[in-house]
């Protein structure tokens, strides 16, 4: 994955224009903190667990990440930059079902992922509350639609009343 030559031949074989490809001089040894990240990486950081991938995108809203698998890993580059062009046609669902029936070690079932979310301090009865559960509950839909079938969702609500009592739901 950090090798100069496979890039190098990578690059070209991409018909598909413009495109940049980001790759690493060496394999990161510490932890990193990002922030204020572009939309499409938010995708690739909610798939970390599943990488290394690739990740592509025709527009913001549409990314599509392929996590590589540990075997052929150079056939799945192959395959993924070979088609990348299709993006412009056809709908990237249709490319990354492609994707898993042609590296199925890919797949992941969602349901032995399990994503806890915790909601909290909406302060429910509360005058400011409507508004903040209209919020939370965009927030939520946001969230559900970015990460649709990568796991198993439990909500969490802990709640802190207008009285200021804990209830744990």
């Amino acid at each position: 994955m950090t090798s100069k030559k496979f890039l190098s031949e990578l690059s070209g074989t991409i018909k598909a224009d413009p495109h940049l490809i980001l790759q690493l001089n060496e394999a990161p040894q510490e932890d990193s903190a990002i922030t204020d990240v572009y939309p499409p990486f938010h995708s690739a950081l909610s798939k970390s667990t599943r990488w290394p991938g690739i990740l592509l995108w025709r527009r913001p809203d549409e990314p599509l990440f392929f996590p590589l698998p540990a075997e052929n890993t150079e056939d799945a580059i192959y395959w993924i930059f070979s088609r990348a062009g299709h993006l412009a046609t056809m709908p990237g669902d249709l490319l990354t079902h492609d994707y898993l029936d042609a590296f199925p070690s890919c797949r992941i079932d969602s349901g032995s992922r399990l994503t806890l979310l915790h909601v909290s301090d909406t302060h429910i009865g509360c005058k400011q509350s409507i508004e903040r559960i209209v919020r939370v509950k965009e927030l939520l839909k946001d969230y559900m639609n970015r990460n649709q079938g990568d796991s198993s969702i439990v909500f969490l609500l802990s709640e802190t009343s207008c009285r200021h009592r804990t209830r744990t739901t």
